[in-house]
């Protein structure tokens, strides 16, 4: 019997690039994220995921592309978390969060970029990228099950992040020249 809190599937990126893009966000805000970034669709769930379920989501999934992009945060207790929404065609239809349903809480994928107690660098970050959005399309990802106090949490391979991604972002003019620059420069003055 597993505990009925502890089982859900994620969807994980296999696209080095985005992973790349992530990574550097997350290494510019600090904080204490450890875990590769995903998105959790479903959970928690009463029972263990199985094979067939998992293989149901990745054919509703289907040739998604999923965006990320629209920085936001929420606050509990002392601590704030920054995310990057993600949306794509068919991410509802198998969205099951018990614990946050949609009439409610909304419909609200997104992806871990910071969590800590660092408000005011949040809130910069989160002027900066909305006066100079970064937006990424994630075409190749993968769809797992996860159960907490699992010792490996990802069991596929976990796909390296692209350590030039934010040089490729650059060369091909989707972000300035000082924009690493402007950006660390945003959130230092906050810390």
């Amino acid at each position: 019997m597993t505990n009925s809190k502890s089982n859900f599937v994620f969807i994980v990126f296999k696209d080095s690039f985005v992973l790349g893009i992530i990574d550097f966000l997350r290494t510019a805000l600090g904080g204490k994220i450890s875990d590769q970034p995903h998105i959790t669709i479903q959970g928690p769930l009463p029972e263990r995921v199985t094979a067939e379920k998992i293989d149901g989501v990745k054919r509703a999934l289907g040739k998604d592309e999923i965006l990320l992009a629209n920085p936001k945060c929420f606050e509990f207790g002392s601590n704030i978390v920054l995310y990057m929404s993600a949306t794509s065609a068919h991410m509802a239809s198998v969205w099951n969060k018990p614990d946050y349903p949609i009439d409610k809480f909304g419909f609200n994928p997104h992806v871990t970029i910071y969590e800590g107690t660092n408000k005011e660098k949040v809130h910069a970050a989160i002027r900066f990228l909305k006066r100079e959005p970064i937006e990424l399309i994630c075409r190749d990802f993968d769809v797992m099950p996860y159960v907490s106090k699992q010792i490996e949490m990802f069991a596929t391979k976990v796909t390296p992040a692209d350590e030039f991604a934010f040089q490729r972002l650059l060369s091909h003019g989707k972000v300035g020249s000082t924009f690493r620059a402007r950006f660390l420069a945003a959130l230092n003055s906050a810390a």
